[in-house]
């Protein structure tokens, strides 16, 4: 498993151009890099976060690249469960759905 510090010495040689895909660490989340900024020797950049589906300022030190992130055995068992039970949790029919349905044979 990959650690803080080893992540941290990864990414902080490494240049994002405007396109290119990247790891927020902060947000733990993948992003996407649609402007970059130097000013003054410091790189800046504003990367969008689909997953929040926002844009965010970040500055190098804050990204890393996607080939750092190791997920753990239990992310991956985590990950697999919940989309099994994704599927069933959608046959079950709420209490609003069921007044529904139950209204409607009424009719």
């Amino acid at each position: 498993m990959v650690s803080e510090a080893q992540v941290s010495s990864m990414h902080l040689s490494l240049d994002y151009a405007v396109g290119d895909w990247c790891r927020h660490i902060r947000q733990a989340s993948p992003c996407r890099v649609i402007d970059r900024q130097d000013v003054w020797g410091e790189v800046a950049y504003r990367v969008w976060l689909p997953a929040k589906d926002a844009v965010v300022r970040a500055r190098g030190v804050d990204l890393a690249a996607l080939e750092s992130v190791r997920p753990s055995v239990e992310q991956i068992l985590h990950t697999t469960a919940a989309a099994k039970l994704s599927p069933g949790c959608r046959r079950w029919p709420g209490r609003h759905d069921m007044a529904r349905s139950s209204a409607s044979t009424r009719r």
